[in-house]
């Protein structure tokens, strides 16, 4: 449903603002970075590092107020870093890519977008702070019963398939947390510190240390995924599952396999690797390289105006996300190339009818 309704919500956008008519000459971008970080000197783009806009996501968590905020708002409680670690890794399954202003990287291309202006563990500021968990008081449902999780540092995903990983694996998390029967999962000593580390990764080889009962131990984000997964489907195929739970776990684990095998089989599936995938043959066709990217060498267009080619790089990355047509993931489900998991007559449905099991 919320894959469903996400997807409604796009093309409600582009309904308001008729992005799809040529002459409105509007595009509207669902990019965390967005032109936000772009400004002109001397006709050239600079980048800026800091600006960034954040997926919210919101989650009731079956335990009263009290309960939850001595496990879920306190940094050191079990629930609490257990959830922190999680998102710390969860970046590739659901990084939206983000060609970074940072070339020192083999490849200036990250995982996530957001990554990087994530700056604390848990916090109420979402302005000037941007936490791993956002500390809230408001609650979506009776506060005696539920409390709110809400995450702002997760990437804006075009991807049904990132959307379904997004919200359906913290689903299974928080399952797995309301059982108690998480105590036993790896736990990373400086999460935040992890998720910049892994964004920059996309070999998925680096490790960060964690510990698990006690122990010290080097993980990479890869390898907390696993540890995650495994620890769920033990405990929540026992307790029981639904069939739409079973589809998501089970794809999870497709995917964790895929990413270790090999990333480039997740094309058309994951963005960040799709967008890597799209950079990749445009830098191929023109007979350039990462190198090039990084020493932002400048390429002659058709008009005879020298642009770098990390320029031309980022505007891939962003209009990988325009709304419109034109958008080049938009492009390429029309041509039957990205794998979806929602039908047009479910979104079109969706468009003009409220889910019935929510406050909308």
């Amino acid at each position: 449903d919320l894959v469903v309704w996400e997807k409604a919500g796009e093309h409600i956008f582009r309904e308001i603002y008729s992005v799809d008519k040529e002459h409105r000459g509007i595009e509207i971008y669902k990019h965390g970075r967005g032109l936000g970080h772009r400004t002109e000197n001397n006709g050239q783009q600079v980048f800026s590092d800091t600006v960034s806009n954040g997926h919210h996501e919101n989650y009731s968590v079956a335990m009263n107020p009290t309960i939850f905020n001595q496990r879920f708002m306190d940094a050191d409680a079990t629930s609490a870093r257990a959830v922190m670690t999680f998102l710390s890794s969860r970046c590739i399954l659901n990084g939206a890519g983000w060609v970074s202003p940072d070339m020192r990287s083999p490849v200036p291309d990250k995982i996530s977008d957001r990554a990087d202006v994530v700056d604390h563990k848990i916090d109420s500021d979402s302005t000037r702070i941007r936490p791993l968990i956002l500390r809230r008081d408001e609650h979506l449902a009776s506060d005696h019963e539920f409390s709110r999780l809400q995450i702002i540092m997760g990437d804006h995903n075009m991807s049904e398939y990132g959307l379904l990983l997004t919200f359906g694996t913290m689903g299974l998390l928080l399952r797995l947390i309301e059982s108690g029967r998480h105590g036993s999962l790896p736990m990373l000593i400086q999460p935040v510190s992890a998720l910049h580390h892994f964004s920059k990764d996309i070999s998925l080889r680096h490790r960060a240390e964690a510990e698990r009962q006690g122990a010290q131990i080097y993980l990479s984000a890869l390898e907390v995924q696993y540890a995650y997964y495994y620890q769920i489907a033990d405990v929540l195929s026992r307790e029981g599952l639904s069939s739409e739970e079973t589809f998501i776990l089970t794809y999870w684990k497709i995917v964790l396999d895929r990413l270790d095998k090999d990333i480039y089989e997740l094309e058309y599936e994951l963005d960040w690797v799709t967008k890597l995938c799209l950079m990749e043959k445009y830098l191929r066709k023109r007979k350039l390289s990462w190198q090039d990217v990084r020493e932002k060498r400048v390429i002659q267009r058709p008009d005879s105006v020298g642009v770098p080619i990390n320029n031309l790089c980022a505007d891939i990355d962003l209009l990988y996300h325009a709304l419109s047509r034109h958008g080049l993931y938009n492009q390429l489900v029309e041509r039957g190339l990205h794998k979806r998991i929602m039908s047009d007559d479910a979104v079109q449905h969706a468009m003009f009818h409220a889910p019935s099991n929510t406050r909308a």
